[in-house]
């Protein structure tokens, strides 16, 4: 009997946790990594073991009412969404950007993310000479410029077209003008909004995988949203989090009116 409640404790205090249904509904589940731009929504897939590049690439068919797998017989680990197409980086940081009916080698990076209005800006695979991670680009008519004193692992893009770094220290920057500003906070992955609200990723460990935090402009801090964690996100255009844990399933919050749902997507055929 003491042995059992000794099992049961361990259980109930240890690291498995368990995210409040109360206020998170699951949306999707075999998901390990999520974009979204407009009416338009791709996923990397999960699949054990994995494929040579990754995993299966899917967008949501309205037509269908299912994810679609058949347009785009690729596999990759992370998935970028522009008004106009789609990027999509493999296994081996080898960035495809989807041509007519098949897919481009563009550049090499460790992280992609696209703005608002279509700015780019990636990771690169060159080490930064101070040590805190890797040089930052932008890729500007098909010409990758460096961005001069930023080193990071992660990027993300401001509504106004301004990247936001983190580097190897979890430490949070922000393009200013011509230089870089440190943001309090710690962080693995970031991301913004088209209202230009930031989302992180944290450091601490909790349901999920990591903390979820977003800026409140009003107290000018990071805010916890309660009850989740995970280890990516995404944002409808109402920046509206959909959070992916770290058991490739994904959630929103529960009570808000969505811009889209399953069956209202269109389905990523770019001309």
């Amino acid at each position: 009997m003491q042995k059992g409640l000794l099992i049961l404790f361990w259980f109930l205090s240890s690291s498995y946790s368990i995210i409040d249904l109360d206020l998170w509904e699951e949306f999707d589940s075999d998901t390990t990594y999520l974009a979204i731009k407009d009416q338009k929504m791709m996923k990397v897939g999960f699949v054990d073991p994995p494929r040579a590049s990754g995993h299966p690439i899917f967008s949501w068919s309205d037509q269908y009412q299912a994810w679609d797998e058949d347009l785009f017989s690729i596999a990759g680990i992370q998935v970028a969404l522009s008004s106009q197409t789609a990027y999509i980086r493999t296994s081996a940081n080898k960035i495809k950007e989807k041509t007519g009916s098949g897919w481009t080698d563009s550049f090499d990076a460790y992280d992609l993310k696209i703005g608002k209005n279509d700015e780019i800006y990636f990771i690169d695979l060159v080490a930064h000479a101070s040590g805190n991670g890797f040089v930052v680009n932008e890729w500007v008519g098909g010409a990758a410029l460096q961005l001069l004193g930023g080193a990071a692992i992660k990027v993300a893009v401001d509504a106004y077209g301004s990247p936001w770094i983190v580097d190897a220290h979890n430490t949070i920057q922000q393009m200013m003008g011509s230089s870089w500003g440190e943001i309090d906070g710690q962080a693995t992955d970031i991301i913004i909004g088209d209202k230009n609200t930031p989302f992180i990723v944290g450091t601490t460990p909790t349901e999920g995988g990591k903390i979820i935090q977003k800026w409140d402009s009003v107290s000018n801090s990071w805010e916890t949203l309660p009850g989740i964690g995970g280890v990516s996100l995404a944002l409808d255009s109402e920046e509206n989090p959909y959070v992916v844990t770290e058991d490739h399933k994904v959630y929103r919050q529960k009570g808000l009116v969505y811009s889209f749902c399953p069956g209202k997507f269109n389905i990523l055929i770019f001309n």
